[in-house]
Formats: structure tokens, sequence, C-alpha cells
């Protein structure tokens, strides 16, 4: 029964990732607004500067290219993908602290490894939440 019920919230996890967003058929590129993007992720462009005809712009400095912006704006998508990917893991920690504490049958020993992986989990959680707050925060000042 464990078994089954794992299964079920895995596909319908997975199906609910993986159906499409909003689909603009007037534009072939992407709504740019972040509601299209990959399962909820910023793209790795998401701080630089974006056309409408799609074509990427780079941060300018005296009438070239300013790497340093282009590569800290790039790190920081990157980051900032990073630290959503271990909210998802978090959220996973904790399901299977769930998991865990239901198959405990009264054992303290194991009740208390569930718990405390449940917390575990929630403080992941917490952390990873925070952080990308922090980074979007920190992008919007530095890049601005």
């Amino acid at each position: 029964m464990i078994k089954f019920t794992a299964l079920l919230f895995a596909v319908v996890g997975i199906f609910t990732m993986v159906s499409p967003g909003t689909v603009h058929a007037d534009n072939h590129c992407k709504d740019y607004d972040g509601s299209s993007s990959f399962l909820g992720f910023p793209t790795w462009y998401e701080y630089l500067d974006v056309a409408d005809d799609c074509s990427i712009s780079l941060p300018q400095k005296d009438e070239s290219v300013d790497i340093g912006a282009t590569v800290s704006a790039i790190l920081f998508a990157a980051i900032e993908i990073l630290l959503r990917i271990a909210g998802i893991v978090a959220v996973g920690y904790v399901i299977y602290g769930g998991i865990l504490f239901s198959m405990s049958q009264g054992q303290p020993e194991q009740l208390s490894n569930a718990r405390k992986t449940i917390i575990n989990g929630l403080v992941g959680l917490v952390l990873a939440v925070f952080a990308v707050a922090i980074v979007n925060i920190v992008t919007n000042i530095l890049l601005a």
C-alpha cells in the first residue's frame, strides 16, 4: 500500500510539473515575465536584457561588453536555480521523514529519527527559501 501511494504521488507530481504553462502562439521564443520557464525555474539569462526579437543583449561598459556584469548575472541565475532545486530536495526530505514517522510503529528510536528528519528537512526548506530571496535582492541591487 505504501509503495502504491508513493508511486501515485510520484506520477501525479511528474505530470503536474511537466504540464505546460501558458503558451502564446504569437510569440515564438518565450514570455519573458518568467511564467513559462521550465518547471518554474529561472533561465540562465534571467538577469540579462532580452529584446522583443528574443535576442539577449549583454551589459555594456565603455562601448564593449562588461564581462564581469555578464558573468555575475549568469552566476546569480545559476545559484538561484540550484537553491530552488535544494528547496525541492528539502520537501522530498520532509516527505521521507513523514513516511519514516508513519512506519515507526511507535518505537521510540525510530520516532526520534523520523522527527529529526522532518525538522532537518523543514530547516533546509526555510534556508533555501530565504537564500533565494537574498539572491533576488542582491541581483536587483547589483544588476539594476
